[in-house]
């Protein structure tokens, strides 16, 4: 675990990266420097960085090329840049937004505002590290489950499930995120029951037990399953969050209907043989 936040600087000229370090170092931070933009995509690869600070003019690779890539790089495609430009043209500004750009500081800076800025956007990081820390825990837990479990948000679109549910319904993981629980694997889950207790019972109570489905699925075959369903406020950054367990009660129900059948026939067998006798 990292004791300070990591800065990566990058800019052609030296003496603005030793500038930007004489500046940083003092506030607690570990700053890292890269003059071209190959070096500090390199930097980025190796280097656990908190911020990027980012000379937009510099030879052979731009600041919006460097920034292109770093956008499009699934590791750091939420990394926090600040473009560090001498260009007061609203042309370059708008093209470094609409790239991903996060702030700007213009050339010469002043150190205040620098870091402002730095802080700034450093504490909506650390932020966003901590929801993305809550929603990786709270992932784990669901995929130690058992019995499989998805959860949906207040629209009733799918926001995870649990490796158990992919694997006992034949689901594609890479199918369900986002999309409406009455669309998957071509609407079979499009089942009567379900929609009453999600659109007609589960509005009026936080949570529900032991709720039974029948259910033919094309994938599976015909299955009777218990739904346990709990309503949790503002989570992974949601205003409300549906828990669906699913336990699947088939061959349970299959030896209860067959014992009961026993039953029944030696119920009569008994009866028949007392009518005998008397």
């Amino acid at each position: 675990m990292k004791d300070k936040p990591v800065i990566l600087v990058v800019d052609d000229q030296p003496q603005n990266n030793e500038l930007l370090e004489a500046h940083l170092l003092p506030q607690g931070y570990e700053v890292i420097k890269a003059e071209n933009g190959e070096e500090a995509l390199e930097k980025l690869s190796n280097n656990q960085v908190d911020l990027v600070l980012l000379d937009i003019m510099m030879p052979v690779m731009s600041g919006f090329e460097v920034l292109e890539k770093i956008r499009a790089d699934k590791r750091t495609r939420l990394l926090p840049v600040v473009m560090l430009t001498a260009l007061k043209d609203t042309e370059d500004r708008v093209k470094a937004l609409a790239a991903g750009c996060d702030d700007f500081i213009s050339k010469p800076f002043d150190r205040h505002e620098l870091l402002i800025r730095v802080k700034s956007l450093l504490r909506i990081k650390s932020l966003h590290d901590e929801a993305d820390g809550a929603r990786e825990y709270a992932e784990s837990l669901i995929n130690t489950v058992r019995e499989p479990l998805i959860a949906l948000d207040q629209d009733l679109r799918v926001v995870t499930a649990s490796r158990s549910f992919y694997d006992f319904f034949k689901v594609n993981p890479k199918e369900p995120v986002g999309q409406l629980i009455y669309d998957l694997g071509d609407k079979q889950w499009d089942i009567p029951r379900l929609r009453e207790l999600l659109e007609t019972i589960l509005p009026y109570k936080t949570s529900f037990d032991n709720y039974e489905v029948e259910h033919n699925f094309a994938s599976i075959g015909r299955r009777v399953m218990l739904l346990n369903a709990r309503q949790i406020q503002r989570v992974w950054g949601k205003k409300l969050i549906i828990l669906l367990a699913i336990e699947d009660i088939t061959e349970r129900r299959r030896l209860e209907d067959m014992l009961a059948e026993s039953e029944e026939r030696y119920r009569r067998i008994f009866e028949t043989a007392s009518d005998g006798i008397v």
